[in-house]
């Protein structure tokens, strides 16, 4: 029975050892150096902000949710709204879920690729804008 007990605290060790390390906990938001971003608002995890990019991460049982405020550098009155979601990260990368709250003006759609992370092989997950489509 110890021995069970033990072997299972070992592997659940490793599990969260393993995430901590692999960034698959991760989301990373790249901007173009053209556009900026303003975070608004994150209901859960952490967040960083570099150079052209931001890194969020998981807190808690929860993956990333956060707003940002995306425009063109030169022209900050034209601008979209995006949350971006990244489920939590137990043994398989979360799923990315980004949404276009609003836009000004309302014909702006936002263009963006996705990428889910990947728990084993140590990817973290990210979404890079590309620009507007009017």
């Amino acid at each position: 029975m110890k021995k069970h007990i033990v072997t299972i605290l070992f592997l659940s060790s490793l599990a969260t050892s393993a995430n901590a390390v692999t960034g698959c906990g991760l989301l990373y938001f790249f901007l173009p150096p053209a556009y900026r971003a303003d975070l608004m608002t994150c209901s859960h995890g952490g967040i960083e902000r570099e150079e052209g990019y931001f890194v969020m991460s998981e807190e808690d049982s929860y993956g990333p949710d956060c707003i940002f405020k995306v425009f063109p550098f030169n022209n900050p009155e034209k601008f979209t709204v995006l949350r971006m979601q990244q489920n939590y990260c137990a043994l398989e990368a979360g799923a990315i879920h980004v949404e276009q709250i609003t836009a000004t003006p309302p014909s702006l759609k936002a263009q963006y690729t996705t990428h889910e992370g990947a728990y084993f092989t140590g990817f973290s997950g990210d979404v890079t804008f590309k620009g507007f489509n009017e």
